[in-house]
């Protein structure tokens, strides 16, 4: 008996059964991200050691800023004091690298790829759909580029951030909240027209 194949992403059968509903020109496009990495960080953000021994690893500063966030080889997120998200390209080694420096360190890296989705809203709509489930203002006079913040959309919690003007918006959801949140954008963004598409 041969074996099923693996799935690439959590968002797979949603994939297939959206394949026939592709609207000619969509004012928003939800883009379903495949192959990252999630770490969840933690480390004391006063101690100039920790923070240059993790940005020499991930060659980019980590924010330090409540509800902001960093984009370089990674996309670096605040969660709470002393806490991050990284979200990188998988099997780039940077977990490997953050949790051999962890282990002689007051810090910790902990593995968590199997735990998120990530999507990004492109277009037009795309503030009017997030509008529709989420109590953020995101005007763009308040909420602007390299911010970010855990809210509610619609009853998911997520991480949602601004990426820039066109407008994009980055959205990372518990798996187990991946579809729940796929089938609330489809129906929130149908009188805009919502593509949905999957990045190799």
């Amino acid at each position: 008996m041969s074996s099923s194949p693996l799935r690439r992403h959590a968002l797979e059968d949603f994939m297939r059964r959206r394949a026939a509903t592709t609207v000619a020109h969509p004012a928003v496009t939800v883009n379903v991200q495949t192959n990252l990495d999630y770490i969840n960080l933690r480390g004391c953000a006063g101690d100039p050691e920790f923070r240059d021994a993790v940005e020499s690893v991930l060659q980019q500063g980590l924010p330090l800023t409540p509800n902001t966030w960093t984009k370089g080889p990674q996309s670096v997120y605040w969660l709470a004091t002393d806490e991050w998200l990284i979200v990188a390209p998988a099997a780039t080694g940077v977990f490997a690298r953050l949790r051999t420096f962890a282990e002689t360190s007051f810090s910790t890296a902990n593995w968590q790829s199997g735990a998120f989705v990530q999507m990004r809203l492109v277009g037009d709509a795309a503030r009017d759909v997030l509008a529709k489930g989420c109590t953020l203002d995101l005007h763009p006079q308040s909420f602007l580029a390299g911010h970010c913040a855990q809210t509610l959309l619609a009853k998911a919690g997520v991480m949602l951030a601004f990426e820039d003007n066109r407008p994009a918006f980055s959205l990372i959801v518990r798996r187990s909240f991946a579809e729940y949140v796929a089938l609330w954008f489809a129906q929130a963004g149908k009188e805009f027209g919502i593509n949905f598409l999957v990045d190799q």
